[in-house]
This record gives structure tokens, sequence and C-alpha cells, in this order.
């Protein structure tokens, strides 16, 4: 049973750190397009192309927190 619960935990903090990363890609994405939209002198708000990266960044962040609740679920059960 250790082995197992071992194993799941690597498995789940190995995808967590995966998530968190492209958490960051995402966000450093949509930075930079940010920056360059103000470089060319548009108005960010009014830019429709930005949604896109915002919803990515959103899904990531549920995604984490969907993973670490996991993690903190089963490994309660298991202290118990």
């Amino acid at each position: 049973m250790r082995d197992a619960r071992t194993e799941w935990e690597l498995a789940k903090r190995a995808e967590i750190a995966a998530c968190e990363r492209d958490l960051e890609r995402a966000r450093a994405a949509l930075t930079e397009l940010v920056g360059r939209t103000h470089a060319r002198g548009h108005d960010v708000d009014a830019l429709e192309h930005l949604g896109p990266h915002s919803l990515e960044i959103a899904r990531l962040r549920q995604r984490c927190d969907r993973l670490a609740d996991e993690l903190a679920a089963i490994a309660g059960e298991w202290a118990a």
C-alpha cells in the first residue's frame, strides 16, 4: 500500500508541477501579447484576441487547483 501511495502521490505532484509550468508559459504569452499590443498603440481592452489567452489561464488555474485538492483529499484519507 505504501508503494502505491508513494507512486500516486509522486505522479500527482508531477502533474501539478507540469500544470504550474503550463500556467507560467500561458501567463508569459499573455504578457508578451499585451506588450506587443501596447507597443503598436492599440487599446488592450478593445482587443478580442486576448480572450483565448485569458481563458487558457483560467482553465489552467482551475486544473492546478483541482489537482491540489485531489492530492490534499487523498493525503488526508491516508493520514486518517
